[in-house]
C-alpha cells in the first residue's frame, strides 16, 4: 500500500533467529472511527484475532490492560494491551509465555495495520519459521474481520450479495 510503519523494521538479515517480524496492511473506505473504536476494543480481541482463544483482563491503569492470555496454538501467558487514543494505535506487549515482543495495530487515512516484532521462546521455537507464516495469514484474517461490515467494499457477517437478474 505504500505506507510506512510507525517505526521501520530492521531487514530479514538483522531478524534474531525465532523471531517473527513483519507489518501486513490493509485499505478501508469506510468510517475510521467505527473501526478504531472496534480495533481498541481490548475486551473483544479474540473475535478478530482468532490466535487469541481467551483474554482475562486482570488491572486497568490508565490507558494500559493487563491481562492473562491463552493462544489458540497453545500455550498462555500475560500481556499489557496499551491504547492509544491520540495517535489510533493498540501497541499490545507480550511480557510471558511462548512469545514475547510486540504487536501494533494501528488506523490512519489509508486504513488498518499490524506490525509484528515477536521472539518465540522454549519449544515454540522450533517451528519459527512455520510461525511467521501464520502469524502472517492471521493477521491478514484479523484485519478482514475488523473491517466487515464497516467497509464500503466488504458485506457485514450477515449480509449477502443481491442476487443477479437474467
Amino acid at each position: 500500500m505504500g505506507r510506512e510503519s510507525p517505526e521501520p523494521l530492521k531487514s530479514r538479515d538483522a531478524k534474531p533467529e525465532a523471531a517473527v517480524m513483519f507489518e501486513e496492511a490493509r485499505e478501508f473506505a469506510g468510517d475510521r472511527e467505527a473501526l478504531w473504536r472496534r480495533a481498541s476494543k481490548v475486551e473483544d480481541v479474540p473475535r478478530y484475532w482468532h490466535g487469541t482463544k481467551e483474554l482475562t483482563a486482570v488491572s486497568k491503569e490508565g490507558s494500559v490492560t493487563k491481562a492473562k492470555v491463552r493462544f489458540a496454538f497453545g500455550g498462555s501467558g500475560t500481556a499489557e494491551y496499551e491504547v492509544r487514543e491520540t495517535e489510533r494505535k493498540l501497541v499490545i506487549r507480550y511480557v510471558s509465555g511462548p512469545f514475547v515482543g510486540t504487536q501494533e495495530v494501528w488506523i490512519d487515512m489509508a486504513g488498518i495495520a499490524t506490525k509484528w516484532d515477536v521472539r518465540f521462546r522454549g519449544i515454540f521455537r522450533i517451528a519459527s519459521g512455520w510461525n511467521e507464516d501464520h502469524f502472517r495469514e492471521g493477521s491478514k484474517h484479523a484485519l478482514e474481520r475488523l473491517c466487515e461490515g464497516l467497509d464500503a467494499r466488504s458485506p457485514g457477517p450477515g449480509d449477502r450479495a443481491a442476487p443477479r437478474e437474467g
